[in-house]
């Protein structure tokens, strides 16, 4: 069976408000992207061989990956994360521009 996040050992505790920051720095990047295809393969593995989740996997936030609801990390989520991901980098990007930073 798929991994449940409704394993005691991973109640979640987010450290931020934004959905995709896996690493509770405060932004949704490729590092979280890269965060949550760790997640996603570790979930495919820990049926047969129980182990802790990534490190890069900080305070239980394995919510905050699951974008479709469906209670795990797959290809969809990863998806998604790119997206979203990709986009707060333009917003960022074109903010930026606007107060001459580059």
């Amino acid at each position: 069976s798929k991994f449940s996040f409704t394993n005691e050992s991973l109640e979640p505790n987010f450290c931020s408000n934004l959905v995709g920051d896996l690493n509770c720095d405060g932004k949704v990047n490729v590092v979280d992207v890269h965060c949550a295809i760790q997640l996603s393969f570790w979930q495919l593995t820990s049926d047969n061989a129980p182990s802790l989740p990534p490190v890069c996997l900080k305070s239980g936030n394995s919510l905050a990956a699951d974008f479709d609801g469906n209670q795990s990390v797959d290809v969809i989520d990863i998806q998604l994360l790119i997206s979203y991901a990709l986009q707060s980098a333009y917003e960022e990007g074109i903010a930026r521009k606007k107060r001459g930073i580059k």
